[in-house]
């Protein structure tokens, strides 16, 4: 409950275009300390999240998208899921 409440909090303190200010929230909120307390599967869920929206940043913007894809593929790996994108659809797409 307390890395909810410090991603909801994370929102007050960065302001941006809505996807881009996500993405910065959840890697936040996957970088503090409290993030290694909660359970494997709201981990998972939460990587699993991150994965969405870079994929809908991707679609968006991929220059944004490559400003974020360094450090969210190190936390995802550091949480066990994968962290590398594959680009399809001749690279108009990506899919974790």
């Amino acid at each position: 409950m307390s890395s909810t409440l410090s991603h909801e909090s994370f929102h007050t303190q960065i302001r941006g275009k809505s996807r881009e200010e996500e993405i910065q929230v959840i890697m936040r909120q996957m970088q503090a300390p409290e993030f290694k307390k909660t359970t494997d599967t709201f981990r998972e869920g939460t990587a699993g999240y991150l994965q969405e929206e870079l994929q809908k940043l991707y679609k968006e913007n991929n220059r944004i998208f490559n400003k974020y894809i360094g450090k969210a593929s190190e936390l995802l790996k550091a949480n066990g899921v994968n962290s590398v994108p594959i680009y399809l659809n001749g690279g108009n797409e990506i899919q974790f």
